[in-house]
C-alpha cells in the first residue's frame, strides 16, 4: 500500500471517531460547521446537510495537511464520565474572597464558581468563534443539550456576572470622590 493510500485509510479511521461536530447557522443565511477538536476546520453551505458534506471533505484536508506537518491529532472530546462534581484545589485567600463575594452576592459558593466558570467558558468561545469567523448563537447556551437560561429573577440558580464585577467608582473609603489633579499646561 503507497503513502497516498495509507493516509486515506487513517484519515477514514480518525474521521469514524466521534468528533464534536457544531453546526452553526448564520445570520445572513446558510450554515457553518466546525469540528471543536480541530482548531481551523470550517466549513460553509446553504443547509445544514450542504455544510456537514463540506466538514467532511475539508476536516479530511485538514488532516491529510496536519499529518504530513508531522502534528498530532487531539483525540474526540469524552462527555462520559463528568458527573458534575469537581474537586478543586485553591489558595486559601481566594477561598475567602470567593465565600466573602458569595456572600455578598447572597449565594452559595458553588453558584457563584459555576457562574464564574460559566463566564469564562463562554468568554473564550466566543474569542474562538471569532477567530475563525463563527458567531456565537445568542440566548440560550448548549451544554450538551442542556439549555442553561441567562441570570434572571426566574433562575436564581444562575448569578448576574456584572454582579461579580461592579463598576468602579472614583471614592475614597470614606466615601468621598477623589480628586484628580489636573494637569497644568507647560
Amino acid at each position: 500500500m503507497n503513502a497516498s493510500m495509507k493516509n486515506k485509510s487513517t484519515v477514514a479511521e480518525i474521521l469514524g471517531k466521534p468528533y464534536t461536530r457544531r453546526l452553526t447557522p448564520e445570520a445572513g443565511g446558510g450554515f457553518s460547521a466546525t469540528i471543536q477538536e480541530f482548531p481551523g476546520c470550517v466549513a460553509e453551505g446553504d443547509t445544514a446537510a450542504e455544510a456537514i458534506a463540506n466538514l467532511d471533505k475539508a476536516a479530511e484536508s485538514w488532516l491529510l495537511v496536519s499529518m504530513a506537518h508531522g502534528r498530532e491529532i487531539r483525540e474526540p472530546i469524552s462527555f462520559d464520565g463528568n458527573s458534575g462534581k469537581i474537586a478543586l484545589r485553591i489558595p486559601r485567600s481566594l477561598h475567602q474572597q470567593v465565600a466573602e463575594l458569595a456572600e455578598l452576592e447572597d449565594c452559595g459558593i458553588n453558584q457563584l464558581l459555576t457562574a464564574a466558570i460559566s463566564e469564562y467558558v463562554g468568554r473564550t468561545n466566543a474569542i474562538r468563534a471569532a477567530q475563525v469567523e463563527t458567531p456565537i448563537p445568542t440566548g440560550l447556551v448548549s451544554v450538551k443539550g442542556v439549555g442553561i437560561p441567562p441570570c434572571s429573577p426566574e433562575n436564581p440558580v444562575a448569578v448576574d456576572a456584572s454582579k461579580l464585577y461592579p463598576p468602579v467608582h472614583n471614592k475614597t473609603a470614606a466615601g468621598k470622590a477623589k480628586k484628580t489633579p489636573s494637569k497644568s499646561p507647560s
